[in-house]
């Protein structure tokens, strides 16, 4: 697979990551990505997660570090994730006269066609390990966008116990929650207490929040004003056709 490093210097955490290639090809060949499926889409309706995220008087985010590259790859479907890696001062885009070596991946790339659904589909049997016991925190993390923690309670008592176990049931997948988000600075301050449990996980009230609060203001008037149309619409076409009748 080809590959090249991408860079977004506004990242607060990883900001060069390496990006894979699943769907080059030669002329008159398959690429990796022509010769998967994608699997079923497992990631719950994106308007849903909105509308019910503006409910909640305390908000609450997060997402999964690393979250692709904690998926394993078995040893056999290792050979299709071959890719070339310069034996000193990593790659470039010119490999003559230099020691290159041909490396398999052990984890899942972000690019591969199916990548999203083996993700999700791990997460989701991760989590029937504990539903017995966590139900109300599991029915939460079903609920993630991909790698996206998207959320909220209805007090500080109860966004901090869904935040631990949250992050207590990933971390036993080898998955660390972090870049905590919240509205409430009496949630934030119960966080930065424990953070010592979890000193990886980034705690913040920064204004990111209120962003995206407002964009989900917006999707959610864009959507009122949809059905509304809708309903206009409906009632003029009735009026028009008795109009007609009579």
């Amino acid at each position: 697979m080809p590959h090249h490093g991408g860079v977004k210097d506004l990242k607060e955490t990883t900001k060069l990551r390496i990006c894979y290639d699943a769907s080059s090809k030669a002329n008159n060949e398959l690429s990796l990505n022509d010769c998967l499926e994608c699997g079923p889409n497992l990631n719950p309706d994106l308007l849903k997660i909105i509308l019910k995220f503006r409910f909640y008087p305390i908000a609450f985010c997060a997402d999964i570090q690393r979250a692709f590259l904690e998926v394993g790859i078995v040893e056999e479907e290792r050979k299709f994730l071959h890719f070339l890696w310069g034996e000193e001062g990593g790659t470039n885009l010119s490999l003559d006269d230099r020691t290159v070596r041909i490396l398999r991946m052990r984890r899942m790339p972000f690019g591969v066609k199916c990548s999203s659904f083996l993700l999700t589909s791990t997460i989701k049997l991760h989590l029937k390990k504990y539903e017995h016991l966590y139900k109300r925190t599991c029915a939460v993390l079903n609920e993630l966008y991909v790698d996206d923690l998207i959320t909220g309670a209805y007090s500080i008592e109860e966004a901090a116990l869904i935040s631990k176990e949250a992050t207590s049931i990933l971390s036993e997948a080898n998955m660390n929650l972090r870049q905590w988000t919240t509205n409430s600075p009496p949630l934030l301050e119960m966080w930065n207490e424990t953070a010592g449990l979890r000193r990886a996980n980034y705690f913040s009230c920064a204004h990111e929040l209120s962003v995206l609060i407002s964009a989900c203001r917006f999707l959610l008037n864009a959507f009122l004003l949809r059905v509304i149309t809708m309903l206009l619409t409906c009632c003029v076409l009735r009026c028009v056709r008795s109009c007609c009748n009579v």
